[in-house]
């Protein structure tokens, strides 16, 4: 009887260090692989952002990935981690959480034939987006509001 005791007691040990495991490491990110190679954080999948907190709080969504519906217009404004205007597209995103384009905040994409696409279209008018983001912690610094990739994008309502 004393022997059975002793193996359900460890079994049950074992079961819920299993258990327990198994909770952390799902509540850990995993990373997506753009089209890019590049890897990068998968999506929180709660309370996603709107620009207002991100430009209030960015340090919060470092190292994170997110889902906007956005306005975005070409910014032609480049700083820190994404200086290189031979490189990149700027973008200025905003939502109904701010109060235009002034208040929101500068993301970043690389130039490719589809992303010149798309700051053709932006360049006189502001296009409606929903945006798949990630502010890389290699990019961005303390009191910066220029530290936001684009890594892909779609149009709405179109």
């Amino acid at each position: 009887m004393t022997r059975h005791k002793i193996t359900t007691v460890v079994l049950g040990i074992i079961v819920f260090m299993l258990v327990a495991s198994a909770s952390r490491h799902a509540a850990q990110p995993s990373t997506d692989i753009t089209s890019s190679g590049v890897s990068i954080p998968s999506l929180l999948t709660e309370n996603t952002p709107n620009v207002k907190q991100i430009n209030t709080t960015p340090k919060d969504y470092v190292g994170k990935s997110f889902v906007l519906n956005v306005n975005a217009k070409d910014a032609r404004y480049y700083n820190y981690g994404f200086s290189d205007e031979g490189r990149y597209y700027s973008l200025t995103l905003w939502d109904s959480s701010v109060g235009g384009d002034f208040d929101g905040v500068y993301a970043y994409m690389l130039k490719t034939p589809e992303n010149k696409a798309l700051v053709d279209k932006a360049l006189n008018d502001s296009v409606a987006l929903k945006v798949h983001v990630s502010i890389p912690a290699t990019r961005w610094e303390d009191g910066s509001n220029a530290f936001m990739q684009i890594d892909s994008w779609g149009y709405l309502n179109q």
